[in-house]
């Protein structure tokens, strides 16, 4: 019953089930929903990065300027191998899937802040990392940006004055950003 609560809340913009349970009630549900997740679509998953390696296959050939021509994974070469329909060299790329896909995605990414096991007894531990309301809400996306930087960064940067730099060529990085509200 509680699924009920925001599926009508996103549907008609409000529903009495969320009114049913309290607040403990809730935050277990949440942590159920965690669970399933970890043991189903992230690290505890037999399965859990077959489902997103493909996309990272995707992204490296864009990073590497080429299409797919042969693939270990479910990638559709269809597709994948042909410019009309796998562009290279844009500005932007947009790529959709269901959002519950993310997970296998951050996993086959290798994000490894997830992959700690989840208790399934004892109280619900309030500072994990794995929180799936948060990662994969409705409509949950992942920007993934490729920035330019004249040297390479300093792990231990506090500013963004000239201490940012270490020695050494440009570089690039890739950074992911994870449900990020435009504002």
């Amino acid at each position: 019953m509680q699924t009920l609560c925001p599926y009508e809340t996103v549907a008609l913009g409000y529903s009495a089930f969320c009114d049913l349970f309290t607040y403990e009630e809730w935050q277990g549900f949440e942590y159920s929903i965690d669970l399933s997740f970890a043991g189903n679509n992230y690290f505890q998953s037999p399965t859990g990065r077959a489902v997103g390696i493909a996309y990272v296959e995707e992204i490296l050939a864009r990073l590497q300027n080429h299409v797919l021509t042969t693939t270990g994974t479910q990638a559709n070469l269809t597709l994948d191998s042909d410019t009309r329909t796998f562009p290279l060299n844009q500005t932007l790329y947009f790529d959709f899937s269901h959002d519950t896909n993310i997970a296998g995605v951050l996993t086959a990414f290798g994000f490894t802040q997830f992959a700690p096991v989840l208790p399934e007894m004892g109280p619900i531990p309030t500072n994990r990392s794995l929180i799936v309301s948060h990662l994969q809400p409705f409509a949950a996306r992942v920007d993934i940006e490729i920035i330019s930087s004249p040297h390479p960064l300093s792990a231990t940067r506090t500013s963004a004055s000239s201490d940012c730099y270490t020695e050494g060529e440009a570089t690039s990085y890739i950074h992911f950003i994870i449900n990020q509200i435009a504002g």
